[in-house]
């Protein structure tokens, strides 16, 4: 082999391994934001039944404060 070849064997050889990192941070990457956007769900649920909740006990105290009058 000449000197190319060997130049472009070790590039190639750099890139598979770059490729193959960059495919594995992915994955990971991938992995966090399912994690995240599975949390941010469940407190998006959980802000939801907050607000059903205090706008049911504000309507329930504005209209026991409307009966005694």
């Amino acid at each position: 082999m000449n000197t190319m070849e060997l130049k472009i064997y070790e590039l190639t050889s750099r890139i598979d391994a770059h490729e193959a990192k960059c495919e594995e941070r992915d994955k990971t990457i991938f992995n966090r934001l399912e994690s995240i956007e599975k949390r941010l769900d469940a407190l998006n649920s959980l802000l939801t039944k907050l607000a059903v909740i205090l706008v049911t006990g504000m309507g329930g105290i504005l209209i026991t404060m409307l009966m005694r009058n």
